[in-house]
């Protein structure tokens, strides 16, 4: 995956939130950094598709968006199409 967006740092009142897609950038939040490196990819990732495909953040429209890369995966791996 190739990211095209900018990542900065920044603090969230709310210290659940471990990143934000904010104007064609990735904010990561300081505390998503001590929880480790496949946390902070996982973020990384989930705020590039919010910027990449235009989906918002706790929708049914990226759960979808989720669920079906991840059932293409499956059929991928192990040759079975649904």
């Amino acid at each position: 995956v190739d990211i095209n967006y900018g990542i900065d740092v920044g603090i969230f009142e709310d210290k659940n939130v471990l990143g934000q897609a904010d104007n064609e950038r990735i904010i990561l939040s300081k505390e998503v950094f001590e929880k480790g490196r496949k946390t902070i990819v996982e973020t990384i990732y989930e705020e590039f598709i919010h910027l990449k495909y235009n989906l918002k953040d706790e929708t049914r429209v990226m759960q979808d968006f989720l669920i079906q890369s991840l059932i293409s995966q499956f059929e991928k791996q192990s040759g079975v199409y649904l």
